[in-house]
């Protein structure tokens, strides 16, 4: 009898495991028993089988065993010879290649000038932070001695203008009022006493003030406060015709002043400030007197405007407007003043903005507009005061400050130490005035 077997049939291709199969031999024939009978061999059999129960044990559970991922074969042609395609496995790389460097190029010269820019930002920034205390201050103190010195020159002008005063107690009635829309008969008639009352002002004005000896001393100071170089004035004090024609430093303080620019400035305080605002315009206060008299504010109210007037159209072309944005700045902004014209422009070297000449001490005189007619009918004499007030304005004003600017402290050049070689201190002078 041939033997007995269990072949396992293992998966090829990824097949499936199949069950076992057995295969019996041939047919046991007469000659090849071994004398044992059927029986004897089915008794056989049973007693192996029972033995076999008793020893052998079922193996324990084992946990399902999980395989990786079947490699991927890819097969590979061979164009030269016709061998039989092969698979070989493409292994991924697990290895993350580092990003290739990509140049950043600069712009060198620009990264320097912004270097320069953001320097020259904060060095500007500290040097306008530490004079601000002296700035503020200054404009503090002129502030408050405004007062007093409006005073002083009030009592000044009253005391030269003694024969002026005089000419308004001729008539107690006087009344010099007219509009464009009378008659210009009326009009010129009003106009003559205007005249004849606004002369007798210049000649007493012009005849006691051309030389310094004849202006008291205490005087001469305060005249020259309000026109030097590096000048602080109160808050609100210039108007914009003023501001318009003044050139002003970076920290707020006017700038290389020429004889016009002081000549305005001078004529603006002593005949605009003083004569009308302070004393023309508040008659029954200053003087007693004048109480009794009905229309004494009326008329001086008009003299009053009327000076005022060509006191303005006398700088109104010399000195020139100044058009640049930066000057303005630098006064609005020192000053913490807002004005709307000069923040919307952008560019501050822009030169097209429109320069209006807005008359703040117009806002408590006659209005312009109602008295136009006194300029048509009296050309004349309105060309004569021009004249007269500037070139006395100029020459005043360039006298006193000749005579104090010499002894300015704050006009001197600023001295810095520079030391040599030989380590000796020695002084530069420096002007930083711009």
């Amino acid at each position: 009898m041939d033997p007995i077997y269990y072949p396992l049939e293992m998966p090829i291709s990824a097949e499936p495991v199949t069950l076992p199969k057995i295969e019996m031999g041939h047919p046991m024939n007469n000659k090849h028993r071994c004398g044992l009978g059927i029986e004897d061999l089915i008794s056989l059999l049973a007693i192996i089988k029972k033995n076999e129960q008793k020893t052998i044990q079922q193996p324990p559970i084992q946990p399902p065993i999980i395989y990786p991922p079947m490699p991927i074969y890819q097969p590979i042609q061979n164009d030269n010879n016709n061998k039989k395609k092969k698979k070989i496995p493409i292994i991924p790389d697990t290895k993350i290649k580092p990003a290739k460097k990509i140049g950043i190029k600069r712009d060198w010269w620009k990264l320097a000038r912004d270097f320069v820019n953001v320097y020259l930002f904060f060095s500007t920034a500290n040097k306008y932070a530490q004079f601000s205390k002296v700035r503020n201050n200054l404009i503090s103190q002129k502030s408050k001695s405004i007062v007093q010195d409006v005073g002083v020159l009030k009592e000044w002008i009253i005391s030269l203008e003694e024969s002026f005063w005089e000419e308004f107690k001729i008539f107690t009635d006087l009344n010099v009022a007219f509009k464009n829309i009378d008659s210009q008969l009326k009009i010129q008639k009003e106009s003559q006493k205007i005249i004849a009352m606004i002369k007798k002002f210049l000649e007493n004005l012009i005849s006691k003030s051309t030389k310094l000896q004849d202006i008291p001393e205490r005087v001469q100071k305060i005249l020259y406060e309000y026109i030097k170089d590096r000048a602080y004035f109160p808050k609100k004090y210039l108007t914009t015709f003023q501001v318009y024609r003044i050139d002003f430093n970076f920290y707020g303080g006017t700038k290389n002043l020429n004889d016009e620019q002081i000549g305005m400035l001078l004529t603006f305080l002593l005949i605009s400030g003083v004569a009308v605002q302070q004393i023309l315009l508040h008659m029954k206060d200053v003087f007693i007197e004048f109480r009794n008299y009905p229309n004494i504010d009326i008329s001086a109210k008009y003299i009053g405007s009327i000076m005022h007037y060509l006191v303005r159209d006398t700088f109104s072309n010399n000195p020139t407007m100044i058009r640049e944005i930066l000057a303005l700045l630098n006064y609005y902004r020192n000053y913490h003043l807002y004005n709307e014209q000069v923040e919307k422009q952008e560019d501050i070297f822009n030169t097209g903005m429109a320069f209006v000449d807005n008359d703040e001490f117009a806002e408590f005189l006659i209005p312009e507009n109602n008295i136009t007619e006194f300029w048509n009918l009296n050309t004349a004499f309105v060309d004569t005061f021009k004249n007269y007030v500037y070139a006395w304005a100029n020459r005043l004003a360039k006298l006193v400050k000749l005579k104090y600017q010499k002894s300015d402290v704050n006009l001197l050049p600023k001295r810095k130490y520079q030391r040599p070689e030989d380590k000796t201190a020695t002084y530069i002078e420096v002007d930083d005035n711009d």
